[in-house]
């Protein structure tokens, strides 16, 4: 497929990402979404006609339910699905990063607490697979994205491979019952795959990722992480139980289990700290022997403190004998000679600190009202335009549709809030990162609904595009948009 080429009169390949014996991705852009990133996934079909028909209706079926699983923010969204020249094709979101093996080549082995913290993190994706009753099939480091907000995002469900044998009964072996060699359980290569033949996957992939080896024995793998927690390997060992009744039967349970480490695991080892400080005995006394260096500097400022005491005590005590023998000498010396300096018969400094006591209260009032004013909002707004929709604003050429565009800086990390207010036209809004990657969009399909609003996390620093649009293609007038930081 050429670069450039239009699929669907919409989507336009941008360029070719790889092509396996069932499908070839590609990177493309979405011209009715103001050239949104997105992933186009081409299904290798057989130009059989009998086949045909229950292939595109097995394909309907399973794009719905991708389309369902979008809807968590660890699984691509499904943009769109389509039939081109015989051709079947899936549009998914475009997700930003790096896959896990990616970030094993590049950084080697990771560590407990990093792949603890991916399975924390995605086993709550398995949750939510098992409560719609889905198995991935093929859970493996390639399949596993992280994002710019380092959030495990589960990638390339195995249904396009369920498609594949369709089509091609003859190779249906090939796909070994969808999956990956190593990766896959023994029930799964029978191709009776359940809930816990996702949980093996998952358990290869985090020992895969400790180790850098595929354990094709039981406890074979601990030889290579010599420090990690008993707790911890125990769970991995028991979420590749080969036998399925000894495993994980669901995530959750799986879940608790590694959330108990932190609770149970931890406070031994805070434990063990005290046990190398002999010298923490309550029933010993504090003497130089035992406390070297620390002990002569106490000692060193318990002298001082005296010294100081005394030197206190003595002066108090001067102080008051004197004010007895003398106790009329202080009160007879007015305390009016203190400003001597300054003129005596001026009547100024008399009024200056005697102003009426309304003064104070008038000038005080404005500074309390004045300053949350100033100080919060400015610091935190980052944009904030009002303009007017019309037609002497850019035209989309897919769809001719009328839609401004305004920009604004923006650092890594940061979270920000993007408001869209009109009560002129229906309102649609959306953002890109400085990759043209879409960030959020708001259909705001309700008329006459004045509010688009989306918070989202930059993921990287440089210069945010924001789009502002209409939900009808006729739609014009005034809008207010604001960017607001969130802290």
């Amino acid at each position: 497929m050429a670069t450039n080429q239009l699929l669907d009169n919409r989507y336009q390949i941008i360029n070719k990402l790889q092509e396996t014996h069932v499908s070839i991705t590609f990177q493309g852009q979405d011209t009715r979404r103001f050239n949104r990133l997105c992933l186009i996934k081409q299904l290798k079909t057989s130009y059989d006609p009998q086949l045909q028909q229950q292939l595109e209706k097995r394909f309907q079926q399973e794009a719905e339910i991708l389309e369902r699983l979008g809807r968590h923010p660890q699984i691509p969204d499904l943009y769109d699905c389509f039939s081109e020249n015989n051709q079947l094709y899936l549009v998914q979101e475009w997700i930003a990063g790096f896959n896990l093996q990616q970030k094993f080549q590049q950084e080697g082995k990771l560590t407990e607490t990093e792949v603890k913290d991916i399975l924390i993190k995605l086993l709550p994706v398995l949750e939510f697979l098992q409560e719609n009753q889905i198995i991935h099939r093929d859970i493996k480091p390639n399949n596993i994205m992280l994002n710019g907000e380092n959030l495990p995002i589960l990638i390339d469900f195995g249904i396009v491979k369920e498609i594949y044998t369709i089509v091609n009964p003859n190779k249906a072996n090939t796909v070994m019952g969808i999956g990956t060699p190593g990766f896959v359980s023994r029930e799964q290569i029978k191709g009776q795959p359940t809930h816990a033949s996702d949980i093996y996957s998952l358990g290869i992939t985090a020992i895969y990722l400790l180790t850098g080896k595929i354990p094709d024995a039981k406890f074979s793998w601990r030889q290579d992480v010599p420090n990690i927690s008993p707790e911890f390997a125990d769970i991995l060992d028991k979420s590749i139980e080969e036998n399925l009744s000894d495993r994980y039967q669901t995530a959750t349970e799986m879940l608790t289990a590694i959330k108990n480490i932190k609770t149970s695991y931890s406070p031994n080892t805070k434990q063990q700290i005290p046990r190398t400080q002999p010298s923490l005995d309550p029933n010993q006394k504090v003497s130089p022997v035992t406390l070297t260096n620390p002990g002569n500097s106490q000692w060193l400022k318990i002298g001082i403190v005296a010294i100081i005491v005394g030197i206190i005590s003595t002066a108090t005590a001067i102080f008051y004998n004197n004010k007895a023998e003398q106790p009329m000498v202080q009160l007879d010396r007015p305390p009016i000679e203190i400003p001597t300096p300054k003129p005596p018969v001026d009547p100024t400094p008399i009024e200056i600190p005697t102003p009426k006591p309304i003064d104070p209260k008038i000038r005080r009032t404005p500074d309390i009202t004045w300053t949350p004013k100033t100080t919060p909002y400015p610091s935190k707004v980052i944009l904030q335009e009002e303009g007017i929709l019309s037609d002497d604003d850019w035209v989309l050429p897919s769809d001719n549709s009328i839609y401004a565009e305004h920009t604004f800086e923006g650092t890594n990390g940061q979270v920000v809030n993007v408001t869209l207010e009109s009560s002129d036209f229906d309102t649609y809004l959306a953002v890109f990162s400085p990759t043209h990657q879409l960030l959020g969009e708001d259909d705001d399909i309700n008329q006459k609904n004045t509010n688009s609003q989306l918070t989202v996390t930059l993921p990287v620093t440089g210069r945010y595009r924001v789009i502002v649009n209409s939900y009808d293609k006729a739609g014009r007038g005034k809008y207010n948009l604001r960017v607001v930081r969130v802290e």
